[in-house]
């Protein structure tokens, strides 16, 4: 994210999971898919989340080593009808990531990071 950014969000997110890495003063955004064990919400989430540190573990983000994944989103708290979006807000030099999730009659907004 730029350095200047004091608001970021995403559109609405239909597949894979969202990751939030590094410090809270410089995090780094991605999102992970895997197709396997598609049929198989647990399974699949495991397979995105494994893809994930090993992103992280390889450093293919130029982050510092030994970073881990300080929230996420996975597939199985958006599916389905119930849709989720992700925003994050920078408050002072802290960014503060959560998820507005909509449909099925009702809407939340959680914090993720």
């Amino acid at each position: 994210m730029d350095a200047a950014a004091g608001i970021v969000f995403t559109g609405p997110l239909s597949a894979g999971n969202f990751y939030v890495a590094g410090p809270r003063t410089g995090p780094a955004l991605f999102q992970t898919n895997s197709n396997t064990s598609g049929d198989n919400a647990a399974l699949n989430d495991t397979a995105k989340r494994k893809l994930t540190l090993n992103i992280l573990t390889a450093n293919a983000m130029g982050l510092p080593a030994n970073t881990l994944i300080a929230g996420g989103l996975e597939w199985v708290s958006y599916s389905g009808s119930f849709l989720g979006f992700v925003f994050g807000l920078k408050e002072g030099n802290y960014w503060k990531f959560y998820l507005n999730g909509i449909g099925d009659k009702i809407s939340m907004v959680w914090c993720i990071f």
